[in-house]
């Protein structure tokens, strides 16, 4: 009889030992309705995905559309030096692997024409009026970081086909940019073609003459025409918005 029951604890013993298992079980009861409630702030990865998008965004629509023209102002075309650095880095390279075997002097000659695009690149502007496509020049020595037209002077007269290096875009029958396509895509071209009809063919002679001979046999459909073959020293992709803006004519093949 020494053993006694235990008497059950008093009601008010029970809910103060079990208070702390019931904040315990609170954040799991409630924490899903409150997440569900509550506004969550966006992760800092959303966040840069959004600063970087903006700009993304707004280049595509800009290669969609291309640059903005105001066809009533004269511009002049940036440059751009990727033509001369397809040539230079190249020609540097073979001349460095093979300099003493025939590859230096094909690197030789490529880095030659890269040189000659370079300095040519500082100093030729492609130019578009209202109404005409000019290549311009600027002084040697001059700031060659300056592209606006009044550093600009007229480059003489064309030594493959005469007469000055200007031309109407009335007068255009088709122009393109070579490699096809590259333009368009923002890529460095390596050639700017076009034809007009105003430089007189009975008097046309030299390389242009064969050109444009050479253009009317293999192309039954083409047009009688100067045919010109200008060095992509400009941005092309710019050149070709303002040839289509100011109403030069392109066969569309």
């Amino acid at each position: 009889n020494d053993l006694q029951p235990l008497s059950a604890p008093p009601p008010r013993r029970v809910m103060v030992a079990a208070l702390p298992l019931l904040l315990a079980l609170q954040p799991l009861a409630f924490s899903a309705p409150l997440r569900s409630i509550a506004p969550r702030a966006p992760a800092l990865s959303t966040l840069r995905s959004a600063r970087v998008a903006g700009p993304v965004m707004a280049l595509r629509q800009d290669m969609r559309t291309g640059p903005e023209i105001r066809t009533g102002v004269t511009a002049v075309m940036p440059e751009d030096y990727r033509l001369a650095l397809l040539c230079l880095l190249p020609g540097t390279d073979l001349m460095l692997r093979y300099h003493q075997d025939y590859g230096f002097l094909g690197g030789f000659i490529l880095f030659a024409l890269g040189l000659i695009f370079a300095v040519q690149t500082m100093r030729v502007r492609f130019v578009c009026t209202k109404d005409s496509f000019t290549i311009m020049k600027k002084a040697m020595g001059g700031n060659y970081a300056d592209n606006s037209i009044k550093v600009l002077r007229d480059q003489g007269d064309n030594v493959v086909v005469g007469g000055k290096s200007k031309w109407m875009y009335k007068d255009f029958v088709n122009y393109e940019f070579f490699p096809k396509g590259c333009a368009e895509a923002g890529l460095p071209c390596a050639l700017i073609y076009f034809k007009e009809t105003a430089t007189p063919q009975a008097k046309a002679s030299g390389p242009g003459k064969i050109l444009s001979d050479l253009s009317l046999k293999l192309h039954k459909n083409a047009v009688p025409g100067q045919v010109h073959f200008a060095p992509a020293m400009c941005d092309c992709r710019e050149l070709d918005a303002h040839f289509k803006a100011r109403g030069a004519k392109k066969i569309c093949h």
